[in-house]
């Protein structure tokens, strides 16, 4: 798809684990414009039979990042071409981020922050229990092994707070989700 005198949308969901980005992209109504980060790193784990968890997600990532830290921006840019707007959930590398803002003109950084007790609950819901000791060691572990302390510090253009309460985070991913509606064309949206 040539995109001509209109470069296309892309929107870049930050955030720690647990904070609502795939949430958020969901209530948007736009999730066909989702690219999820991990979604490579999850697909490799499911050809070699492994468990898809975070512990293993973030072992590969973290690995693959350190070889290449735009490793993930082929794959990026490949489904940005297709599109009129990408929506790309979970980047946590810094570099990425940057290098996508400085090509795209059109780039969106959306830092979503939550606090312990949403992200816990968030995680324990999505894994089918997590104990408060498995929590911390993910917090930890995110700490040590992403760039989302100085994403959030340098390169994030608009923050938004996830209190826990669905009604609120659905009204603000509503506003967005109109925004790329109508940048896009309704006819687009999946």
């Amino acid at each position: 798809m040539s995109h001509g005198l209109n470069p296309p949308i892309l929107i870049i969901l930050v955030g720690w684990s647990g904070v609502g980005k795939s949430t958020f992209v969901d209530l948007m109504g736009c999730s066909g414009f989702k690219f999820e980060i991990s979604g490579s790193t999850k697909e490799e784990l499911r050809k070699k039979n492994m468990p898809i968890n975070h512990d293993e997600v973030m072992k590969i990532a973290h690995y693959k990042y350190q070889q290449d830290p735009l490793w993930q921006i082929e794959s990026i840019e490949k489904e940005l071409m297709r599109r009129k707007c990408l929506i790309v959930d979970g980047s946590r590398n810094a570099t990425e981020v940057r290098h996508l803002k400085k090509a795209y003109k059109n780039t969106l950084v959306i830092g979503i922050k939550a606090d312990k007790f949403t992200r816990y609950r968030q995680l324990y819901d999505r894994c089918g229990g997590i104990s408060p000791n498995e929590f911390e060691r993910i917090v930890k572990n995110e700490e040590d092994l992403t760039d989302l302390k100085e994403i959030y510090k340098d390169l994030v253009d608009i923050s938004i707070e996830n209190n826990g309460f669905l009604m609120r985070l659905d009204n603000i991913s509503k506003i967005f989700g109109h925004f790329v509606k109508c940048a896009v064309g309704q006819d687009q949206i999946k």
